[in-house]
Order: C-alpha cells, then sequence, then structure tokens
C-alpha cells in the first residue's frame, strides 16, 4: 500500500480538474462542430432539391415547347433551350 503526501494528492486533483475541463470543451467543441455540419448538409441537401427542381421544371418547359411549338412568356431562349447551364439558380424566371 503506498501512502500519498499531499503534494501528491495536489497533484492528482489539479490532474483530475484539467482533464474534467478538457474534457467538456472538447465535448463543446465536438458539439458546435455537429451543428454546423448539420446546417452545412442540410442547407446542401435544400439547394440540390431546389436546383433539381429548377432543372426538372426547365426541361418540362423544353418539352412542352417542342411538342407545342408554344413559346412560354417569361422564359428566356437560353432557359428554354437544351443547353441551358444546370449552374444557374434560374432567377431569369
Amino acid at each position: 500500500m503506498r501512502i500519498l503526501k499531499v503534494s501528491d494528492i495536489e497533484h492528482l486533483l489539479f490532474e483530475v480538474r484539467h482533464m474534467s475541463r478538457y474534457t467538456e470543451e472538447e465535448f463543446l467543441f465536438k458539439e458546435a462542430r455537429d451543428h454546423i455540419y448539420d446546417i452545412e448538409v442540410k442547407a446542401l441537401e435544400q439547394q440540390c432539391i431546389e436546383d433539381g427542381f429548377i432543372r426538372d421544371f426547365l426541361k418540362g418547359v423544353r418539352l412542352m415547347q417542342r411538342k407545342t411549338g408554344v413559346q412560354v412568356e417569361g422564359v428566356t431562349p437560353s432557359q428554354a433551350s437544351d443547353d441551358f447551364p444546370s449552374g444557374s439558380d434560374g432567377d431569369e424566371i
């Protein structure tokens, strides 16, 4: 059996306090990182959904124009063409 001196106990107490503080800070950091990641992933998912909707909507407009020969008011010729850039956000509509 080992007998601890007061200085040993103080050192152990310091180590325990330091470890618990570090663990709490590490936990808070991980929690904040996960929260930011969740927000960014949800925003990216939403952007992909919106981009897909716009792209598919414009494909439908092109198909309708080809089948009927009717021009859609408010849709620019570039938006109605097959080479409309997929990176466009559709603000022109």
